[in-house]
Parts: structure tokens; C-alpha cells; sequence
């Protein structure tokens, strides 16, 4: 059983208890010029992190 830090927040648990969840928002080129990038991160399975992350990165 390998333990786990849920990317949101920051609870540590056991994997089973994680989910994976894609993250979309937008980024910026070293040039400036401005695009779309998305990040897998894992999550509390049984919490609302996913989502509040999510939101978060919306601003």
C-alpha cells in the first residue's frame, strides 16, 4: 500500500482512496502568445478537490 498527497489539499492517504482527474487551463508560451494546456493530478475520491482545483485554475 503506497501512500499519496492529494495535489489540492494536500491530504495524505492511501491510493486506493485517490482518483486521477484532468485539469484544463490556460497557459502562456515563453514568447507570451497564450494556449490551452490541461495536467493529470490525483485526488481525495471521496472529496470535492477535483472540482475545486479545477475551479481554481479558472480564476
Amino acid at each position: 500500500m503506497s501512500i499519496e498527497r492529494c495535489a489540492y489539499c494536500g491530504k495524505e492517504r492511501p491510493s486506493e482512496e485517490m482518483k486521477s482527474a484532468k485539469i484544463i487551463f490556460r497557459d502562456r508560451h515563453p514568447g507570451g502568445k497564450a494556449f490551452v494546456n490541461s495536467k493529470v493530478n490525483r485526488y481525495c475520491a471521496d472529496g470535492p478537490c477535483a472540482g475545486n482545483d479545477q475551479m481554481a485554475h479558472e480564476g
